[in-house]
């Protein structure tokens, strides 16, 4: 069972209807039921699982940037220098 802990701060995310379908029926799975903070616990092990293996092989100058910054951002950055 999960440990549950009070130091936790809300993260908001937008994922697809399908990860958040397969999530929830994956956690029914291996819990047998559905409690609060099993979701959470869950997303916490699987980014914490992410970080840990990212962390060790990538470098500032490595990482893999999927979104392209947006342009009133590139903007911004020219107007501030």
């Amino acid at each position: 069972m999960p440990k549950l802990g009070k130091d936790k701060v809300g993260l908001y995310v937008s994922i697809s209807k399908e990860t958040e379908k397969a999530l929830r029926e994956l956690i029914m799975r291996k819990y047998g039921d559905y409690r609060k903070g099993y979701l959470s616990y869950e997303v916490e092990c699987a980014l914490q699982a992410w970080i840990a293996t990212h962390k060790s092989t990538q470098t500032d100058s490595t990482i893999n940037r999927i979104n392209p910054l947006p342009k009133y951002y590139l903007v911004w950055q020219d107007v501030k220098r």
